[in-house]
């Protein structure tokens, strides 16, 4: 980057941010006055709830778009994950340690973004392309590994994460809010924030600037599979 240049920043401009603001307001309230019960706190947390998986992938997803590409895969990839993890930890299949199967779904999606990646960046296959074609062959794997099956008996330590709570708020809540804290973090603070923004501006000035645009595009895409893994460990 230039000296003398101020470093990007993850910013939404604040006509937006207000805009967007005043229509879920608006939305709510008009919710509201067909049902006073909205405002509840068992209906915001479940919405809030629901929404938190949205968060943590919407986060990875982020990442990509901020150095000009998109990630379409992320819906099947959650499929496919979750039906990895339950495999794995389930008693009747796989029966690992739930540790142990937490950690190998974080790999998997690390490693379908990074394929992700290298479809796009050493294949020159434009993103929506690449993702549309690795979306329809998740949906196969996720067929292949559950064959037509639910696997319902989790163990309990896994199941945790999912339904139970710290300080009376669900795990799920605390673990969006962590991740989005970490990703604004990453984006306005890190080096590696920088060389997203800069990838994503001006590919050509980057690269001027040594920056390089198939290692930065390569980590956008293996955070965007690896928090999509985190969103199914929070939401079994």
């Amino acid at each position: 980057m230039p000296p003398g240049r101020s470093s990007p920043r993850f910013h939404v401009p604040i006509s937006r941010a207000l805009v967007l603001a005043a229509a879920a307001v608006a939305a709510a309230l008009l919710v509201a006055a067909f049902n006073p019960a909205f405002f509840s706190a068992t209906i915001l947390g479940g919405i809030l709830t629901s929404a938190a998986p949205v968060v943590i992938m919407s986060i990875g997803v982020g990442m990509v778009v901020i150095t000009g590409e998109i990630d379409i895969s992320v819906g099947a990839l959650f499929g496919t994950l979750a039906a990895l993890l339950a495999t794995l930890a389930s008693p009747t299949h796989a029966a690992l340690p739930v540790w142990s199967a937490v950690l190998l779904t974080l790999l998997a999606g690390a490693a379908a973004g990074l394929i992700n990646g290298a479809i796009t960046v050493y294949g020159r296959i434009p993103s929506i392309v690449a993702t549309l074609g690795t979306m329809s062959v998740l949906r196969g794997i996720t067929e292949l590994i559950l064959r037509g099956n639910w696997i319902t008996d989790l163990p309990p330590q896994l199941r945790v994460l999912g339904t139970g709570s710290a300080l009376g708020i669900p795990i799920l809540l605390w673990a969006a809010a962590l991740v989005a804290a970490a990703g604004i973090a990453l984006a306005r603070h890190t080096k590696t924030g920088i060389r997203l923004y800069a990838v994503g501006d001006n590919p050509d000035a980057a690269r001027f600037s040594r920056v390089s645009t198939v290692r930065t595009k390569l980590i956008a895409f293996s955070l965007s599979g690896t928090l999509v893994g985190v969103a199914v460990c929070f939401s079994v």
